[in-house]
């Protein structure tokens, strides 16, 4: 995104307690981050429409050891 390290993703989380698997990624209960640079437009859409994920679309900080509040 910026020069800041910041970069705009998807945080997944599978819904059935035994995890899910789709396009390739192993989801769990506790949650997955991916870069939606690491992902084609068909992966994304498939993963936001999946019923049997919760897919938030998010910035996350790329920079190691900083905390955000």
């Amino acid at each position: 995104m910026g020069d800041d390290g910041d970069i705009e993703g998807l945080w997944v989380v599978a819904l059935p307690e035994q995890g899910f698997r789709r396009c390739g990624f192993r989801f769990t209960r506790e949650g997955f981050g991916i870069a939606l640079d690491a992902l084609t437009a068909e992966q994304i859409e498939q993963l936001e429409n999946e019923p049997n994920l919760k897919v938030e679309r998010g910035i996350f900080s790329g920079r190691v050891g900083e905390r955000q509040e």
